[in-house]
């Protein structure tokens, strides 16, 4: 009997060895069947949220970018501003030398000193009420652009409508201010004899005035609107050409973002589609806006040319395409830590699905904490 037991004994462990690895074996292939389930649910879930919930990294802060460029060339006679300083709307920028402007106009008023006196008419009034009509067409000019800039930010819903009434106002006293300095002029022509009025070389004369003070006008360069000068090429005596920007100006009270989405998920986006941001520059905190407009190139919106070529990757695979979604902030943070190209994630709302939603709100969450190491 105890032969046989101790003849048993070996035979008993290989028996227990074997139900263990075969235990293990199947413990391991539940665990591997279990990871396979799972990515495949993340899969399923990622295909599914790419359309209902959509989410990109690929956000950036907008703003209105102005190119600064003299209209007549010539030297740099003095600099107003530095790099990457706030101005405010109609701050001087720099100034071309006048003295050869000046010139110009100083001959125009004797040119037309002389023919007036030589039709017997009364010069001072006449080349008075001139320089009023120039400068009111100036001034009205620059109304006119600030009116234009405000209708484009205001579609975009990133300016007030009283500020853009604001601007509207300004251009109506303008516009009148310009009436009254053109009636002026219209009563010293007026004043002028018969054959002065109609005289060919008077008109000559005045239309020549005219384009000497508009050039002279022209020397001195001013900020567009409140915000930041940034990428100063220039300094005192260097020379400028006419149309060559030398500086750069940007909104920095009107900010939107730019997020470029891919085209798969643009299904359920449209205007008014709540989004939830985070930006890099503050961490832990999550901010919202809304759609305003979709792009229908898929190049970034600042590019003037679409891309209309495909990638050059070879295999089956192409490079995914993406379309500029442009959002208006509720709630843009206060100070000086967003900037201009500022990066950005960017999760999308189409209130499809609330479940979706709810893990995108934990997505975010999640990620706006993640960006204090990131």
């Amino acid at each position: 009997m105890s032969q046989s037991r101790i003849h048993d004994a070996p035979k008993q462990e290989m028996q227990t060895d074997t139900v263990n690895t075969h235990s293990t074996a199947s413990r391991s292939r539940r665990y591997v069947l279990c990871a396979i389930l799972v990515a495949f649910g993340i899969w399923l879930y990622t295909l599914w949220a790419t359309r209902v919930t959509p989410i990109t990294q690929h956000g950036s802060v907008n703003g209105q970018v102005i190119r600064i460029a003299p209209q007549v060339s010539g030297p740099i006679a003095s600099i107003a501003v530095i790099d990457n300083v706030s101005v405010k709307r109609n701050a001087p920028l720099f100034t071309i030398e006048k003295a050869p402007f000046r010139l110009e106009v100083e001959a125009a008023q004797l040119a037309l000193q002389q023919i007036v006196q030589s039709l017997g008419g009364d010069t001072v009034a006449l080349l008075n009420a001139k320089i009023e009509e120039v400068n009111a067409r100036v001034k009205l000019a620059q109304a006119k652009r600030y009116v234009q800039r405000n209708m484009t930010l205001a579609r975009r819903g990133v300016v007030s409508q009283a500020t853009l009434q604001e601007s509207l106002q300004a251009r109506r006293e303008a516009k009148l201010a310009l009436n009254d300095t053109t009636e002026a002029l219209s009563v010293a022509e007026n004043m002028l004899n018969t054959k002065a009025q109609s005289s060919p070389q008077l008109k000559a004369a005045l239309n020549t005035l005219d384009h000497a003070l508009l050039t002279l006008s022209y020397t001195d360069i001013i900020a567009p609107d409140t915000g930041v000068i940034t990428n100063m090429r220039m300094t005192a005596g260097d020379y400028v050409a006419a149309g060559q920007p030398v500086m750069t100006y940007i909104d920095t009270r009107h900010f939107w973002l730019t997020a470029m989405v891919q085209e798969n998920s643009l299904t359920y986006l449209k205007k008014g589609t709540i989004a939830k941001i985070v930006f890099d520059v503050y961490p832990g905190k999550v901010f919202h806006g809304e759609v305003t407009s979709i792009g229908w190139g898929n190049d970034k919106e600042d590019s003037v040319t679409l891309n209309n070529e495909r990638s050059n990757a070879s295999g089956a695979l192409q490079q995914v395409q993406r379309y500029p979604v442009n959002i208006r902030f509720f709630d843009l943070p206060t100070g000086t830590g967003l900037r201009y190209g500022s990066q950005a994630t960017v999760g999308f709302y189409p209130d499809r699905t609330p479940i979706g939603e709810t893990l995108l709100d934990l997505w975010m969450w999640t990620w706006s904490k993640l960006s204090y190491v990131l």
